[in-house]
């Protein structure tokens, strides 16, 4: 039948029809009104949100062999386990399965990681085939060329590792004189290093700075910078969100740089 037929619960007499339509309707928003008590426990509830390894994508509560029988899960969890069993008869797990919704939400360090890694090979994809002639051009206005923002993006990677661990620069004092954050670029490219080289120094302060941020705590991510930052970053996650936008502006740069030398374009 396409119908089915509701009865007065007081009068025990047939009142009106209810379309098959109605109850797939009601489904529908008893699953969804479901999904939303779920998120509610989950994020308001620590102990049953619990850590994640984001590598397995298994809940630190779990063993490491098999998730569904972990014995070490808080009675906070089962109790909101019980809870909607009860209210939608959902059958839960004692633990989050691989692909739970949940699961896949980024952390404050995962998202900046991303801007990260975004900014850093973005700039080496705009210098990736820049002219071996051209690597100390500039043109008025803009007087930031290859080599010396190169150099200078290292040194600043560097910097910002420090306002995570507290730890001064690996570069040398000539080279903070040549990329340093008081330098001037120069037109003359035998005053720098080769890019190679300057490349080279460039990996060693990014890898310095993504492995500090590794590193480093969701809750120390809030806390104050070690090292001073002279007011540009008020925590060591706004530090690294600078530092992606610091690789990002002078990635800016270089790629109008490219338009002026009448370089194409790597985005064509």
């Amino acid at each position: 039948m396409a119908s089915m037929i509701a009865c007065d619960v007081n009068s025990g007499t047939i009142t009106r029809p209810l379309i098959a339509s109605q109850w797939v309707l009601s489904y529908v928003l008893v699953g969804w009104a479901s999904k939303c008590v779920r998120f509610w426990i989950v994020a308001t509830t620590p102990a049953y949100r619990g850590p994640v390894d984001r590598r397995t994508k298994k809940s630190a509560f779990c063993s490491a062999g098999d998730c569904e029988n972990s014995d070490s899960i808080s009675s906070t969890s089962q109790t909101s386990d019980s809870i909607l069993n009860v209210c939608f008869g959902m059958a839960s797990s004692h633990c989050f399965k691989n692909n739970d919704v949940f699961l896949q939400m980024p952390t404050h360090l995962e998202l900046i990681l991303k801007h990260l890694d975004w900014s850093h090979n973005e700039y080496l994809r705009i210098i990736g085939d820049w002219p071996a002639e051209k690597l100390a051009a500039s043109f008025v206005g803009a007087p930031n060329h290859v080599l010396w923002t190169t150099g200078h993006l290292a040194t600043a990677n560097q910097w910002f590792a420090g306002l995570l661990d507290g730890k001064p620069k690996t570069t040398s004092e000539a080279f903070e004189k040549a990329h340093g954050h008081e330098s001037v670029p120069v037109s003359d490219a035998g005053k720098y290093a080769s890019l190679a080289e300057l490349r080279v120094e460039l990996e060693a302060g990014y890898g310095r700075l993504r492995s500090v941020a590794l590193a480093t705590s969701e809750a120390d991510l809030l806390k104050p910078t070690i090292n001073e930052s002279y007011g540009i970053c008020d925590s060591r996650l706004s530090a690294l969100q600078v530092a992606a936008y610091h690789t990002a502006w002078h990635s800016g740069q270089v790629s109008m740089l490219r338009r002026a030398l009448g370089l194409k374009s790597v985005y064509a």
